[in-house]
C-alpha cells in the first residue's frame, strides 16, 4: 500500500490539526478539522476539475502528520500557532511579522516612553497595532512630539564622557525629565492624552486643553494661553482623519477585500466610539490565490477572509465589539469563540446585507481595490523600471529578435500519478491575460507519471490550434457557452 494512503487509513474521526510535508520534510500546509479522517481523505479523493492549487498541494505531499485535540477551538488555536511558526507555502499568509510594527508606551515606568517596536511582550506596557507602515507611524509620532512634550529619549545622553541633558529639554520640546524637573503626575497627564489620541478619544483631549486655555486667559497668563491655543490647532489638524464617522457610535472594525494578480489585498478600518481612528492595508499571499477563468475560484473569498481574521487578530492589541465583513466567513462562530478567549468582551462577525453599514463595507472594498492597483503598479515599476523596460531586458537576456509581447507558460500536474492535467497561463505586454488561461485534460498520459510525454501532448495540441483556428475565433467562456446552448435550443 502507498505509505501516504496507509497513514490516511489510520487517522481517527477526531478533532485536530493536520500537516502536509514535502520530500524534504518541510511543512507545506497546515489545516484543522472537526473530523480529521474525513477532511484529510477528501484531499486524496479523485475530483473532476480540481483547482490547480489543490492538485499541486497533493502532488508535492509525500508525508503527513496530525495532532488530535479535545475541541474545535483547541484545533483553531494550534493551527494558528503552527501557521505563524512554519509559514507553510500553501496556506494563505499575511506578510512576515517583521513587516508590522506596534506603538509601545511604557506605562509601567515613572516617566513612560513612547516608542516603535516589532514585538509585543508581557511587560506591563501598553501596545497599539499591528500597523503595516512604520514610516507612517513615525510621521504621526513626529507630529505628536510637537504637541505633547512626552519623553522620547533616554534620561541622559553622554558627551565627552559626561552625562548631560538632552537637547530636546534645552529647546523645551519635552518635559525635562532628564533635568529632574518634571512632576510625575503632570507628565502622566501628558501620557494619558497620547493614549487617548491613539484610542480615538479626541473630544476629551480637546475639552481638557480648552479648559486649561480658558483658565490661563482668566489668570491673564496670555503666553501660556497662546501656547495652548497652538497645541489645540495642531491637535485638530492631526485629528482630521478621525472626522470620518460611522452611522452610530459603535466600536467596530470594517474589512474590505480585493483579489488581484495572485494576491489578496485587505483594507481594515478601525472605528472607535463611531470615529475612524485608523486605516491599515494588508497583503496576503498563497499559491494560486485568485480565480481560474475556466474552473472557477481557486480560493473562495470566505476562505481568504477567515485566514486574514485568524492571523490579524492573533497579532492585534485592540479588539472592537464587532467586525463587519464583505462576505460570510467560514466558521465565524468558532472564530468568535477564539477571540472571546483572548478578551473580556463578546466580539461578533457581521455580514450586513442592507442598511447604513453596507456603505462602510463598500467604502472598505473600494479602498482595498485602490490599494491592490497601487501595489501592482509599485511591483511593476520595480526599481524604477516600467513594464516596457522589463520586456526589453527579457528580450536582451533571451536574445530575441523582438519584444516578447505574448508569453505562454505551461505546467503539468497530477494526483498521485492519475488525473494528469496541463495548464497554460498567458501574459500580454507584461500583464496577466486571464481570459486566455487554459486547462488541458490529457489523453495519452493518465495512469503513469511521464511529464515529458504530457508536455509534448499539451504543446502539440496548442500548436495545432494555432495553425488551424482563424484569428477571429476563440473558445467560448462558460457563460457564453450556456448562452449559445440556450439559443440553439430556442432555434432548434
Amino acid at each position: 500500500m502507498n505509505p501516504l494512503k496507509s497513514i490516511v487509513s489510520r487517522i481517527p474521526h477526531s478533532s485536530g490539526v493536520y500537516r502536509f510535508l514535502d520530500k524534504d520534510g518541510t511543512i507545506i500546509y497546515v489545516g484543522k478539522a472537526v473530523d480529521l479522517k474525513k477532511r484529510v481523505s477528501s484531499y486524496f479523493a479523485k475530483k473532476k476539475n480540481a483547482p490547480m492549487r489543490l492538485q499541486k498541494l497533493v502532488e508535492k505531499t509525500v508525508d503527513l502528520e496530525y495532532t488530535v485535540v479535545d475541541s474545535e477551538l483547541e484545533a483553531l488555536i494550534l493551527e494558528t500557532n503552527l501557521i505563524k511558526s512554519y509559514r507553510p507555502r500553501y496556506n494563505i499568509l499575511m506578510k512576515d511579522d517583521k513587516s508590522y510594527v506596534y506603538l509601545k508606551i511604557t506605562v509601567n515606568e515613572t516617566y513612560p516612553r513612547v516608542m516603535i517596536t516589532r514585538r509585543v511582550e508581557k511587560d506591563g506596557a501598553r501596545y497599539f497595532g499591528p500597523r503595516s507602515s512604520s514610516s507612517e507611524l513615525r510621521r504621526i509620532l513626529e507630529a505628536l512630539k510637537r504637541v505633547f512634550p512626552y519623553r522620547h529619549c533616554q534620561l541622559f545622553i553622554q558627551f565627552k564622557g559626561k552625562l548631560v541633558r538632552n537637547v530636546e529639554d534645552h529647546i523645551k520640546r519635552c518635559f525635562g525629565v532628564c533635568s529632574r524637573k518634571a512632576d510625575p503626575k503632570e507628565y502622566r497627564e501628558v501620557i494619558n492624552q497620547v493614549i487617548s489620541f491613539f484610542e480615538g478619544k479626541t473630544e476629551a483631549i480637546e475639552s481638557s486643553i480648552k479648559e486649561e486655555m480658558a483658565l490661563a486667559a482668566g489668570n491673564r497668563n496670555f503666553e501660556l494661553a497662546a501656547k495652548l491655543r497652538d497645541r489645540l490647532l495642531a491637535i485638530e489638524k492631526l485629528m482630521d482623519p478621525q472626522r470620518v464617522s460611522a452611522p452610530d457610535h459603535a466600536s467596530r472594525d470594517v474589512i474590505g477585500l480585493a483579489v488581484e494578480g495572485g494576491s489578496a489585498y485587505v483594507t481594515l478600518f478601525m472605528f472607535r466610539d463611531g470615529k475612524l481612528i485608523n486605516q491599515e492595508n494588508f497583503i496576503l499571499n498563497a499559491v494560486d490565490v485568485g480565480t481560474d477563468e475556466l474552473n472557477g475560484a481557486e480560493l473562495e473569498n470566505s476562505e481568504i477572509l477567515a485566514a486574514f481574521v485568524q492571523q490579524y487578530y492573533e497579532r492585534a492589541t485592540d479588539f472592537p465589539k464587532e467586525v463587519l465583513v464583505p462576505e460570510l466567513i467560514e466558521n465565524a462562530s468558532l472564530l468568535e469563540d477564539w477571540v472571546d478567549s483572548m478578551v473580556d468582551h463578546k466580539l461578533n462577525f457581521l455580514y450586513p446585507k442592507r442598511g447604513k453599514n453596507v456603505g462602510l463595507i463598500d467604502l472598505a472594498n473600494d479602498n482595498a481595490k485602490r490599494f491592490a492597483k497601487q501595489s501592482q503598479l509599485k511591483w511593476q515599476a520595480g526599481q524604477g523600471l516600467d513594464i516596457d523596460s522589463a520586456l526589453d531586458g527579457l528580450k536582451k537576456i533571451l536574445k530575441l529578435p523582438k519584444l516578447p509581447n505574448r508569453i505562454e507558460c505551461y505546467d503539468i500536474s497530477h494526483l498521485g500519478g492519475t488525473d494528469t492535467v496541463g495548464s497554460m497561463v498567458v501574459f500580454e505586454k507584461g500583464l496577466p491575460k486571464k481570459s486566455d488561461y487554459r486547462h488541458f485534460k490529457l489523453r495519452t498520459v493518465q495512469e503513469k507519471i511521464d511529464d515529458y510525454k504530457a508536455m509534448g501532448e499539451v504543446l502539440d495540441r496548442r500548436f495545432r490550434y494555432l495553425v488551424t483556428q482563424p484569428s477571429y475565433m476563440r473558445k467560448p467562456k462558460k457563460k457564453e457557452l450556456e448562452k449559445i446552448h440556450s439559443i440553439l435550443e430556442k432555434e432548434k
